[in-house]
């Protein structure tokens, strides 16, 4: 497998010759991360020390984008032996993730998710989305929120996520519409692997409540649905209380995302493959939908990538997939035998 060469730019500067180098991104990231080490003898890192901290960067894996944002620490240490200089930092979202949130007047009538974020994106961050965004009624911001929990708060609702891309943009997504090239097979490409297959989360039903703003009476104060897991044979309610304005509908779609929620997450894996890209060449990334075959893990179906992990060092190039069943970030059911060997309907 191919040993990728790293590129980081900064400063109008390339270096390269990374000792090690990880990276990490996924469905659940808004600002992806990485970390960089060299190890020299004292005296040779004048071009390492134009990665101080704030430094603006882009990182490059063999010519592909990476992440491009800012360096946030610099950690030189030394022995007798050897310096050593390791650099960390994360892509541009990084600020929407760490910054409150501030507008003009705080609130918004009539206005899609993506028209919100551009307003409360002044250090041009940057976000994008390919989905078709319904407008709004209203959104308030919270006083002390960042950028990131406001937007969140609200994809919550809407069933997207907040991904971070190699250009530290942030796009909003909905779950497993791609696909990666080729599967994971035990035997085949599959280094080593773990897998939880956990119940302890799910319910044999979700019961959603709430109330509507306005009106009177059982059908605006006790709104009230529900949604069974099959899979989960005793009494064991879970009652959610709906965020927001409630009506018959959304109490019933508030149930049913609950259940399908807790029984994608009742079954994960973490994968290890040679080399950072799939069947086709292409970086993995996260939000892809990848089929698993693994009669030691029990798992015979299609799993989403929800978080990926690029390292490379004197030990090899190696990516970690954290896989996750589509239904945990609102993805389909997945095609494949080990949903119903496990419960998972």
């Amino acid at each position: 497998m191919m040993r990728e060469i790293v590129t980081v730019t900064a400063g109008g500067s390339e270096l390269s010759g990374w000792k090690s180098v990880s990276a990490e991104f996924g469905a659940s990231q808004a600002a992806r991360s990485f970390s960089l080490a060299v190890t020299e003898q004292q005296g040779a890192f004048g071009d390492v020390w134009r990665l101080a901290p704030g430094t603006e960067v882009t990182i490059l894996a063999t010519g592909d984008p990476l992440l491009a944002g800012y360096v946030d620490c610099y950690k030189p240490a030394i022995d007798k032996d050897a310096h050593e200089v390791t650099v960390t930092g994360r892509s541009k979202g990084a600020d929407a993730v760490d910054c409150s949130a501030t507008h003009k007047t705080g609130r918004w009538e009539k206005k899609t998710l993506l028209e919100i974020a551009k307003e409360l994106d002044p250090g041009g961050v940057g976000f994008i989305s390919q989905e078709k965004l319904r407008q709004l009624d209203k959104h308030q911001l919270i006083p002390g929120e960042t950028v990131f929990e406001s937007l969140e708060r609200r994809c919550r609702h809407e069933g997207l996520l907040m991904i971070g891309k190699a250009d530290g943009s942030i796009s909003f997504e909905k779950a497993g519409k791609k696909r990666a090239a080729g599967a994971l097979i035990q035997g085949y490409n599959i280094l080593r692997a773990t897998a939880t297959l956990d119940h302890s989360g799910r319910h044999s039903k979700a019961i959603a409540r709430g109330q509507r703003a306005h009106g009177h009476g059982a059908k605006a104060l006790r709104v009230e649905k529900q949604s069974q897991d099959g899979g989960i044979k005793r009494n064991r309610p879970l009652v959610v209380l709906h965020e927001g304005e409630a009506d018959d509908d959304a109490a019933q779609a508030r149930a049913e995302w609950e259940v399908k929620r807790r029984i994608g997450w009742s079954t994960t894996a973490e994968i290890a493959v040679q080399g950072w890209r799939d069947e086709d060449g292409v970086l993995w990334e996260g939000n892809t939908l990848i089929y698993v075959e693994s009669p030691a893990l029990k798992i015979d179906q299609d799993m989403l990538i929800n978080a990926v992990r690029l390292e490379q060092s004197d030990n090899g190039t190696i990516a970690t997939l954290s896989l996750v069943d589509p239904r945990a970030l609102g993805g389909s059911s997945p095609g494949g035998k080990s949903s119903g060997a496990w419960s998972a309907p």
